[in-house]
């Protein structure tokens, strides 16, 4: 499978999950760079961020697995991986920092 297949695989996947997030022209990139530059919005995605995309395509691609999920974040990627560990009903272990 090359990598196109795969990406369209991972799309097909989270597609049911996932918010589709606007591109934001930013005439101030321009400005600065002097190239057309779009913003992809992921800010305003469920977790708040593009880490809910990874998270949920890893955790859906085990759905039919008896794998243990455990991962350790500080913020987002954490976010991502609980949030796909609710929308497949599946429990897993997010280590966090005390502070």
């Amino acid at each position: 499978m090359d990598i196109k297949e795969k990406i369209l695989d991972a799309e097909k996947r989270i597609r049911p999950y996932v918010r589709e997030t606007p591109l934001e022209y930013s005439y101030a990139l321009k400005k600065m760079t002097g190239s057309e530059v779009y913003l992809k919005l992921e800010n305003i995605q469920i977790t708040g961020s593009f880490k809910a995309r990874g998270a949920l395509n890893k955790v859906l691609s085990l759905r039919n697995s008896d794998a243990k999920i455990v991962t350790a974040s500080t913020g987002n990627h954490g976010l991502g991986v609980a949030n796909a560990l609710a929308v497949v009903n599946r429990e897993g272990t997010i280590y966090l920092p005390e502070n």
